[in-house]
């Protein structure tokens, strides 16, 4: 009697030593997780793209959104229909054209739903840890700390990152539905389980693992009538084929970089394992844009150090759900070792958003988490790190806020890696083009085959009318990568050297792989009537229309002319053509102009020159480009030979005593306003207003 009494008064003592919170926590365990995540990550309603990968997957892939019908399209193409994709997820495509449906290009929404689906990503966490057997308490601070960790912010924050929340999210929920069918026999169970994998597969690759994770849970760690699985693999069995034939036709005929290969850099890629340990029990080294060889092993090996001390203390080691847990970590961490090495070399955070769950499972056992340690301890010992996880979260959001944000976080965090630079310099625009060079061409002794290095050093020799060595550059990069930006500048080089032909075969394409830029469409049209093919342009004007871009006015104009010349013979309009193939160029050459992509523009102008040499508005139009970009001299020269074609020109005569009056020319200046005077030519206000 007396030493029942004992115990009673010691289990009192117990609880009664809790915070008030412990009462909180026994009755609302999910409220507070949600309260949780919405305080930490409420701040990313905020954010907006960051300009790598979220807009493409939203604005520029509007047009696909667009259509709802595209629903059942997302089966049938990979995540990036116009390029050479290894990546097969239609549920991520389906979830942008939901949300794409309801909130248009607003990056708030998609955020928001980021937030619900972390949100709910940890209830089911915790019920997870629940159906582990683990007490409330424990479940509860594992799923909290989960809920802020800061390695997991980036997942939260950067609006692609809800593939890997998905992917959660129905694993979970599959386990769970498994587990409940195997403990009722209910049907609703049974076909619910094969719908989640089917989600899951179709969101993921990985997914692939899940028949693997539920047997081994439901016989080594749960330890139930495993004799219930049998049925269920034959229905895993037909998804996974399912899945394997859709995604096979849809790579079919792409030039895939090898996968699922363990080739000679897997070993030095093992280092990136003991990285993401590091980042997990240590989140002091993170970084928004991770490369391989920028990231310290250090605290990947203390961590090691310090999580193999915990298990040997709690004689955990032994464990089922130890050994599980391990499992866990290392099957989702496995895509590490094979996936291509230019993919590889990046060690995004996002990805822990599912391994992690397995170091978790892991701690769970630890004498931190156990009946070892009283509930006030694991309290007192987890609270602080979960406040301070909290804190570095919300701190974090800042590096999302914006694409200047972003990329300069991450050119700070990986100074020795291109695709960081490259981003950096393509949103910092307070960098002279001079500067700008002086990066690239560092980038370029850093790795010059990296994707893009090329392209850059292609540009900078095309600047300096190296076109020979821009040629080079360009090609070679064209020929290792098919990406937009460089059949761009290839459209671009060909532009400059006089080679419509060239330039409209790079456009096509160019528009192959986003066919939802309408400057590229323009730019088409424009390059079709300058190669005397009217015929290709109103199909090309019905897809700007379609886009809902304003068609230029000039352009459709130019066109009629151009079908009107085309049905006359060739020889007997000749000069018929050249000049308006020289009003094409010199209407194309002010589109570049008011993009300010003076050196577009002035390839434009050049052509139209080269065809009409007795144009004046030719003139005028390299003058302008000359002038926006400070070169005075230049300037000046295109001014003075307009003004031999046409000495009476206002505009000319005005802009040039001007310049002359700018440059301390003054004698030369006020002679130019003598010659106005005299021939009655208007005379700008301001020029009669200084002193001479």
């Amino acid at each position: 009697m007396t030493k029942t009494t004992v115990k009673i008064k010691k289990s009192s003592r117990q609880s009664t030593g809790l915070p008030v919170v412990w009462k909180i926590l026994q009755r609302y365990p999910v409220v507070l997780l949600i309260l949780i995540c919405f305080l930490v990550y409420i701040t990313i309603l905020r954010l907006k793209l960051i300009e790598y990968d979220d807009s493409y997957f939203i604005t520029m892939n509007s047009a696909f959104n667009k259509n709802p019908a595209n629903i059942i399209q997302s089966f049938l193409q990979t995540l990036y229909p116009n390029f050479d994709s290894i990546y097969y997820r239609p549920l991520f495509q389906i979830d942008m054209i939901i949300q794409y449906n309801i909130f248009g290009d607003n990056p708030a929404g998609y955020h928001f739903i980021s937030l619900l689906l972390h949100s709910l990503s940890v209830i089911l966490i915790y019920l997870f840890f629940r159906k582990l057997k683990l007490e409330k308490l424990p479940a509860f601070l594992l799923s909290a700390l989960f809920a802020v960790h800061p390695v997991l912010s980036q997942a939260v924050a950067w609006i692609p990152g809800q593939n890997d929340i998905l992917l959660m999210i129905f694993l979970l929920t599959g386990i769970l539905v498994t587990i409940k069918y195997l403990e009722t026999s209910s049907l609703i169970a049974w076909a619910g389980q094969f719908i989640l994998f089917f989600f899951a597969l179709f969101t993921k690759e990985t997914a692939i693992v899940m028949p693997i994770i539920i047997v081994l849970l439901i016989t080594y760690v749960l330890k139930l009538n495993w004799k219930k699985i049998i049925p269920l693999s034959a229905g895993w069995v037909i998804v996974i084929i399912a899945w394997y034939v859709m995604r096979h036709h849809d790579l079919a005929g792409k030039e895939t970089p090898a996968f699922l290969t363990v080739d000679s850099t897997t070993p030095a890629r093992l280092e990136a394992i003991l990285q993401y340990l590091g980042k997990i029990i240590f989140p002091v080294n993170l970084s928004v844009f991770p490369m391989l060889k920028d990231v310290s092993i250090t605290w990947g090996l203390i961590a090691l150090i310090l999580l193999i001390t915990f298990i040997v203390v709690s004689r955990s080691y032994l464990e089922p759900l130890t050994l599980f847990g391990l499992f866990w970590f290392l099957i989702f961490i496995f895509p590490v070792l094979i996936i291509p090495t230019i993919t590889n070399d990046n060690l995004f955070e996002h990805r822990l958003y599912i391994p992690i769950l397995g170091i978790f499972m892991i701690l769970g056992r630890t004498f931190l988490l156990t009946g070892k340690t009283s509930n006030k301890v694991k309290l007192i010992i987890f609270t602080p790190v979960i406040f301070l996880f909290a804190v570095l979260s919300f701190l974090r959001l800042d590096y999302f806020q914006d694409p200047l944000s972003f990329w300069t976080r991450a050119a700070h965090d990986s100074p020795r890696s291109c695709i960081p630079v490259f981003g950096y310099l393509t949103h910092f625009n307070k960098n002279t083009r001079s500067d700008k060079e002086k990066i690239w061409i560092h980038i370029h002794t850093i790795d010059p085959n990296y994707p893009g290095v090329l392209d850059a050093m292609g540009e900078i020799c095309l600047r300096k009318n190296y076109g020979k060595l821009a040629e080079k550059y360009l090609k070679e990069e064209g020929s290792r990568y098919k990406y937009p930006a460089i059949y761009y500048d290839l459209a671009r080089l060909y532009l400059y050297k006089n080679m419509p032909d060239s330039v409209l075969f790079y456009l096509t394409g160019y528009h192959k792989m986003l066919p939802s830029d309408s400057k590229i469409l323009i730019w088409m049209a424009y390059t079709c009537l300058d190669l005397k093919q009217p015929e290709k342009v109103d199909k090309m004007i019905s897809e700007v229309v379609t886009l809902g871009v304003e068609v230029p006015q000039d352009l459709e104009r130019l066109t009629n002319e151009a079908y009107n010349l085309s049905v006359e013979k060739p020889e007997k309009n000749t000069e018929a053509w050249d000049d308006l193939r020289s009003k094409i160029n010199s209407s194309l050459g002010s589109i570049f102009l008011q993009h300010k992509d003076y050196f577009d523009a002035e390839s434009c102008f050049q052509r139209s020159f080269r065809l009409q040499p007795s144009s004046t508005d030719s003139y005028a139009n390299l003058a302008k480009v000359a002038f926006y970009e400070n070169k005075w001299t230049v300037t000046i020269d295109y001014l003075q030979k307009l003004l031999k074609i046409d000495p009476l020109n206002t505009s000319a005569n005005n802009n040039l005593a001007d310049l002359y009056y700018r440059h301390n020319e003054k004698d030369k200046a006020r002679k130019i306003i003598e010659f106005m005077k005299k021939n009655k030519i208007e005379i700008n206000a301001s020029l009669l207003n200084l002193k001479y």
